[in-house]
């Protein structure tokens, strides 16, 4: 609801820009240098059409590296890998290589179009230049069409930032400014640093669910966490999600982990439970924080607090077993996790990072 209640106002920006003259006058503009396009292709169609191959066969060349990254590592996962099943299931190793291939495919359609206008235009209103929204991304497409071809400077009030990434500086102006292929290049590089294998980098970055944006606030987290131990985990935790709300509540337990880290509690050690990481505090703290409004006891909740949550951390000498949710427990719910022996705290909030000016 935060993210959709910050594009509407970005939609209402557009929406005043588009009755605006300077608009106008831009939108001439840019039907006049179409005009003049035709022409061109008119008088000189030989050399036009040669042109043309030329820039498409770039953006595929980029687009087919990526993808080509995507299949090496499900065809390394076919071959054995890690796991040593060299030779086993052709059948499924063709799936594999086939699931490898449209994944990438699926990812560079969805994301790798986003043009550079769009991304500055995302930038002046301070949203998501990948986001979901299917209307924002159209009107946002027009704008930015209109803008390449004609010109036009504005200033537009003040409007919240990318959802999601608030807790990390800088991160917004680096999915603004960053192509996306570039982008993913970028985080790559940074997941292998911290110890994720090859395959799971793949894995993590070719999954649709999770835009450029929120990619970036993952890597940018476990980053800076630079001294906590098992990072590589979470990324096992994070690539494998199936919706986009998954990928959406994921992306906030990472980012009240980067609260946490900014409130002065010293993250030694990444564990899981479940599909949820959890920390080992410096100080011998067990922490799960989990991103929600609002918590029922449940019989899906009760399963998980039997289930995956009821050992974990028994082989470890833990000072306490704790687990935050950012909004409200109800009591039922607050008692039945305390006599399972877990600390509980609600209405988690932390303090966010300094953003970058605009």
């Amino acid at each position: 609801l935060a993210v959709r209640l910050r594009e509407i106002a970005a939609l209402a920006e557009l929406d005043k820009l588009s009755k605006t003259e300077v608009f106008a006058e831009a939108l001439a503009k840019s039907a006049a240098s179409q005009v003049i396009s035709v022409v061109e292709l008119a008088g000189r169609p030989v050399e036009t059409a040669e042109d043309v191959p030329g820039g498409v066969g770039r953006l595929f060349k980029r687009t087919a590296r990526a993808i080509e990254k995507g299949v090496a590592a499900a065809k390394d996962l076919v071959d054995g890998g890690e796991r040593g099943e060299a030779g086993k299931g052709s059948e499924a190793g063709g799936g594999a290589l086939e699931a490898g291939f449209e994944a990438g495919q699926k990812y560079a359609k969805k994301y790798f179009g986003v043009s550079g206008a769009e991304r500055r235009w995302a930038e002046k209103l301070g949203i998501d230049p990948y986001t979901a929204n299917e209307i924002l991304r159209r009107e946002m497409k027009k704008v930015a069409k209109v803008d390449a071809a004609g010109g036009f400077a504005v200033r537009f009030v003040s409007i919240p930032r990318i959802p999601g990434v608030n807790y990390v500086e800088d991160v917004t102006k680096l999915v603004w400014r960053t192509e996306p292929e570039k982008l993913r290049e970028l985080n790559h590089r940074a997941l292998v640093a911290m110890g994720v294998e090859v395959r799971l980098a793949e894995e993590f970055l070719g999954n649709p669910w999770y835009n450029p944006s929120a990619q970036t606030a993952v890597v940018s987290v476990l980053s800076d966490l630079s001294t906590a131990e098992g990072r590589p985990g979470v990324v096992a935790l994070a690539a494998p999600v199936e919706s986009h709300e998954e990928a959406l509540f994921f992306l906030q337990a990472i980012k009240m982990f980067a609260g946490l880290r900014g409130s002065g509690v010293e993250v030694g050690r990444f564990l899981g439970a479940g599909p949820l990481p959890g920390v080992l505090t410096g100080n011998g703290r067990l922490l799960f924080l989990i991103p929600v409004d609002h918590i029922f006891w449940t019989e899906g909740i009760a399963a998980a607090a039997d289930g995956p949550f009821a050992e974990v951390g028994s082989d470890l000498d833990t000072a306490s077993r704790e687990v935050w949710f950012r909004g409200k427990v109800s009591e039922r719910c607050r008692t039945e996790l305390e006599q399972r022996g877990w600390l509980v705290r609600d209405a988690v909030r932390f303090a966010p990072q300094a953003q970058p000016e605009s």
